[in-house]
């Protein structure tokens, strides 16, 4: 939220109505999320996709960071279920340990 647009001293505050027009952006439907995770070779079962795309609300985003965590491993992403979330920080903690501290 660009600073000049909504006092950023109080939390939640929106922009000057007369200033900017907020578009809200959904993620994709539940059958898309399932298409994209089996695009990317996620070899879980179809429920278990299905609900993986419907816990991120059909984020695009998360939905392929999962898939590169969740790929060649059937049923990981269930063992680990903090990361099917809509919160993004665990997903990217996750990745970022898979690199070499120069990439990080």
């Amino acid at each position: 939220m660009p600073a000049d647009l909504a006092d950023i001293r109080y939390e939640g505050a929106e922009p000057d109505s007369e200033l900017v027009y907020m578009e809200r952006i959904f993620g994709v439907a539940t059958v898309a999320g399932v298409e994209i995770l089996r695009q990317r070779q996620l070899k879980d079962s179809v429920p278990d996709l299905r609900c993986i795309s419907e816990r991120v609300e059909g984020h695009v985003f998360l939905l392929t960071q999962l898939a590169a965590i969740g790929k060649g491993k059937p049923g990981y992403l269930w063992k680990h279920s903090e990361l099917v979330t809509k919160k993004a920080e665990s997903i990217l903690r996750e990745q970022l340990a898979r690199q070499s501290w120069v990439g990080r």
